[in-house]
């Protein structure tokens, strides 16, 4: 498993004192006012001296970073965190690091593999499977549909019957 989790995207600087605007990649929003440390992009890590928040987004400011120009570079970087500070997920949830590259099997079969997880406010998020001809196949996370999710495996089966009613085939 990853040893970093992201939490969210860099959008711009804000305002003339090197606050950054970031978007939320979490379902925790307030736990942006919690950050005492975070790493941006492949860089290094830095430490937080304020955030907040507000409906739609975070702020952060971090130590060391006084104007609008010292943080202009990290624009449209990814925030993460150490793991051990991520927050704690209710039953049931995973983060999506780790289900990414794991497999997909139906009926005892590995029909693909996991790619990516597109996350759309308000509905279930939607799973991206690379099949084995090549073929991309979507389709909603609903209980339904996700018979086990085994994440220590990287293991995904699904319910054939289920999945026919709701995948979407891209060639």
């Amino acid at each position: 498993m990853e040893d970093k989790i992201v939490i969210g995207k860099i959008l711009k600087a804000q305002g003339i004192k090197g606050e950054l605007k970031v978007l939320p990649i979490t379902n925790d929003i307030s736990r942006f006012k919690k950050l005492k440390k975070i790493y941006i992009g492949d860089s290094s890590q830095y430490e937080v001296s304020n955030a907040r928040i507000d409906t739609a987004n975070a702020y952060i400011k971090l130590v060391g970073f006084e104007d609008r120009n010292a943080v202009e570079q990290f624009k449209d970087k990814y925030i993460l965190v150490d793991r051990q500070d991520a927050v704690k997920l209710p039953e049931g949830s995973y983060f999506v690091i780790d289900l990414i590259d794991s497999k997909v099997i139906v009926d005892d079969t590995i029909i693909g593999t996991l790619t990516d997880v597109y996350d759309y406010t308000g509905g279930a998020d939607t799973y991206v499977v690379k099949l084995n001809d090549g073929k991309v196949m979507m389709f909603p996370a609903l209980k339904v549909v996700l018979e086990n999710v085994d994440v220590e495996n990287k293991k995904i089966y699904l319910n054939k019957d289920r999945l026919a009613e709701v995948a979407v085939y891209e060639d």
